[in-house]
């Protein structure tokens, strides 16, 4: 898994994972907007990674490698989302944002109602406009402001 990192003299850390189906430079117009304030590290997640072909291994693999690439450079909070959780569910959380398009709320109504019965302090983000994952891409002014308002 081939790590691309952006801003790197930033002290302020923000991970982005970039959807299956795509490669790590979906971000292309995000890394311009927000590489002078953070440090950006992207991953090209495997089966999407040109520098070093291979097949897509696991969600648990993958998040693996990752916080031991980050724990090894020092970021020791690390967070993931959208996968199996433990049971029983560790609800300790600060601050939780679930973002979701208009057009896929129906979808989405499992995730969110799981959503609200263990993380109850979850705050849902309706995305109207856009469709899914068409922030970083299409809209990715929107998508660093709706970031940094949850950084801030």
């Amino acid at each position: 898994m081939t790590i691309h990192e952006f801003g790197e003299e930033n002290k302020e850390v923000i991970v982005l994972l970039h959807p299956s189906m795509v490669m790590w430079d979906y971000f292309e117009y995000v890394i311009p907007l927000m590489q002078e304030r953070y440090h950006l590290v992207i991953p090209a997640l495997p089966g999407y990674d040109r520098e070093e072909p291979g097949d897509f291994t696991s969600v648990e693999e993958i998040a693996g490698g990752l916080a031991d690439w980050l724990l090894a450079r020092g970021h020791d909070t690390i967070s993931c989302n959208n996968y199996s959780m433990p049971d029983p569910v560790h609800t300790g959380c600060g601050r939780i944002e679930y973002w979701f398009s208009e057009p896929e709320e129906k979808d989405r109504k499992w995730d969110i109602r799981y959503m609200r019965k263990h993380f109850p302090q979850t705050k849902f983000r309706r995305l109207s406009g856009v469709g899914h994952g068409g922030l970083a891409a299409l809209q990715p002014e929107r998508l660093v402001h709706g970031l940094e308002s949850v950084i801030r």
